[in-house]
């Protein structure tokens, strides 16, 4: 907004929880995504534990977790 309309203040009003969390499934439907659960949390965990002891780069750590 800054770039496009330096004289527009930015609008104060917060998005409705209703409205983010409708988005969000909306979002997450259209790509296919679920919500995470404790399990597969404690598996992303492990596996990243697993790559940490290979890579010291946090690129390849990360990499490594998308794939």
């Amino acid at each position: 907004m800054q770039l496009y309309f330096p004289e527009e203040p930015l609008p104060k009003k917060q998005v409705s929880k209703s409205s983010h969390y409708r988005n969000r499934c909306e979002v997450m439907n259209k790509f296919g995504l679920k919500e995470v659960d404790a399990d597969f949390q404690s598996q992303l965990l492990k596996e990243a534990k697993a790559l940490v002891k290979r890579h010291a780069l946090s690129r390849f750590v990360l990499e490594g977790l998308l794939i």
